[in-house]
Parts: structure tokens; C-alpha cells; sequence
């Protein structure tokens, strides 16, 4: 059996814990035993509709044939957590794989003794495979569902969407910036909302403001790209690999005034990106049907260690 490790405190809204889910899914629909391991019997994510197989701590037999996956905050503490089952980190933000260690930390990072190494993009992997060459990693990637992210001319408005959790003083920077200098576009925040209801806003806004920094991949611009918004912001590194023009508009994190004056343009209609274009990027590039080839083949190569 393959445990994702979901800790109950991480019950917000999230596209990092949802995917702990997908990955369930796929490998139960390809006959590969897995659940998500929570704390507490009974709970499971209800911010997004699912039927995913689910086991709890209390109630769960492991043996050490079993393998344990952790995200990449409880990677300092591996040795101790869950002894005796066989680990694999999933990192899907690499800039948080030094967070919990101090400064001046002289001991072992674990990467390198885990039984392999999950990540989820292409900076992901370039991060972590340069930090600890021996460690075994291998890579995954997000996949757009269709039916809730496209474009949809009927649907959209003149309005712009973003989600505020992440560098927040930005948010309000940029957002007042804006308000200062006379432009009135309605701004609909993106806060502790539901999947489906997430993809129905991004659906009828036309445009969508990215503040994620520093981010591992990113979802929330690449799924707005996929609605057919203009997507302008930061990229937070990990999204390079396909925050960019023709199909999105990056912005250095911390210019404010280049931020402001590319919204500008863009209202203004001096810089425009084709929906049809972009929506078909992200459906050509990271459709479901990669993201369940690229962890089957990963999971493959892990069990056969």
C-alpha cells in the first residue's frame, strides 16, 4: 500500500493538497494500492468533490512493505516519523525544502536516504538535483482538467480575478496603485473558495494577477490560462516553464510600478494575449492524461527499487 501523508491542519483550500488526492486517484484507477493517510478518523478535504480512497492513523496496520509519502515540510524529521515504513518526499515546492532546518544547520538532510524523491516540475527537479545529486528523484507534472478550466467567450466578463493569500502587501500595492490612478475594473479575490467555484470565477474573468513568489509550479495562473484570462504577475520561478509570452505576461517580483503598468496596458487594450491560443497551450502541455503517464512511469521506477 502507498500512504500520501495529509496532515488534517492542511483543510484550506489548497491545489498542493488536492494533488496529494490526484495522485491517489490515478494509482487506484491503474490498480496500484493507495490512500490518503489522515489524522483523524472520518475527516477528509470536502473542498472539492471527491470519492478518494482514505485511511487514518489510528486505524491503519502498516508493514514495513508499505510506503509512506510526506510532503516536503516533514522531510527534516523522516528517521522519526512513521519508523519502520519505507519513505518517498513529495516536493512540490522546492524552495521550502531548507524552511524547518536553522540557520548554521550541520546535520543530515535526509533526501539523499529516502527512498526516493518525488517533485512536480521542471525547476522542482533541477532544485533538488542539485542540492543532493544522490538522492532519487523523479518527476511528475500537474494536469489541467478541461471540463472545469477553459475558455468560455459567453461567460466572461471584464473583470479581474486573484487570489490574495500569498505576498498580500503586493496585492494591496498593486491593487492601490491602480485605484490611485483612476482605474475602476472589478476585482473578484479568489479566498478559501471551492474548486469548482475557483474555475467558475477564473472562467468569467478576462483577466488574473499572479502574486505567488516563490512558488514550486504554480496552478492558479497556469488554470487561469486555461480560461482564456490574461495572465500577468509573477511567475515565482517555478512557473518559467510556462509563464511566458505569447501566452502570459511575467513581471520581476517587487515592481510594483511594471506591474501596474502592464495592468494598464492591458486594460487598455495595448497588450493582449488570444484566449484561444493560450487555453490551447495549457490543454496541449499538461492535460490529465501526461500527468497520469508521468506518475505511473515514476511509481514504477520507485516500486522496482
Amino acid at each position: 500500500m502507498i500512504f500520501y501523508y495529509c496532515p488534517d491542519a492542511f483543510h484550506f483550500p489548497s491545489g498542493g493538497t488536492r494533488q496529494l488526492y490526484r495522485h491517489v486517484d490515478i494509482l487506484n484507477a491503474h490498480g496500484i494500492d493507495a490512500a490518503v493517510l489522515h489524522d483523524k478518523p472520518g475527516f477528509r478535504l470536502t473542498w472539492f468533490r471527491n470519492d478518494t480512497q482514505t485511511e487514518y492513523i489510528p486505524e491503519t496496520t502498516a508493514t514495513p512493505e508499505d510506503i509512506v509519502v510526506l510532503p516536503e515540510g516533514f522531510a527534516h524529521g523522516l528517521p522519526n516519523i512513521f519508523p519502520g515504513l519505507r519513505k518517498v518526499i513529495f516536493n512540490q515546492n522546492c524552495f521550502y525544502t531548507f524552511t524547518n532546518y536553522p540557520l548554521g544547520y550541520t546535520g543530515i538532510f535526509h533526501y539523499e536516504s529516502a527512498m526516493a524523491v518525488l517533485t512536480a516540475s521542471a525547476e522542482g527537479a533541477r532544485y533538488l538535483a542539485y542540492a543532493f545529486p544522490r538522492a532519487r528523484i523523479y518527476s511528475t507534472c500537474y494536469g489541467i482538467d478541461p471540463a472545469l478550466f477553459h475558455y468560455d467567450p459567453i461567460a466572461q466578463r471584464h473583470q479581474i480575478a486573484l487570489m490574495p493569500r500569498k505576498n498580500a502587501e503586493d496585492v494591496k500595492q498593486v491593487l492601490g496603485m491602480l485605484r490611485a490612478r483612476g482605474h475602476e475594473c472589478p476585482v473578484v479575490p479568489i479566498h478559501d473558495a471551492s474548486f469548482e467555484d475557483a474555475a467558475r470565477v477564473l472562467r468569467e474573468s478576462s483577466i488574473f494577477l499572479s502574486f505567488g513568489h516563490p512558488e514550486g509550479f504554480g496552478l492558479p495562473p497556469l488554470e487561469a490560462m486555461a480560461c482564456g484570462c490574461t495572465v500577468t504577475g509573477y511567475h515565482g520561478v517555478g512557473g518559467k516553464e510556462f509563464f511566458h509570452e505569447p501566452y502570459a505576461f511575467p513581471i520581476e517580483f517587487g515592481d510594483i510600478v511594471a506591474y501596474v503598468q502592464t495592468v494598464e496596458r492591458i486594460l487598455l487594450g495595448d497588450l493582449t494575449i488570444d484566449p484561444l491560443v493560450a487555453a490551447a497551450f495549457v490543454r496541449d502541455t499538461y492535460p490529465p492524461e501526461r500527468e497520469a503517464a508521468l506518475l505511473l512511469e515514476a511509481w514504477a521506477g520507485i516500486l522496482a527499487l
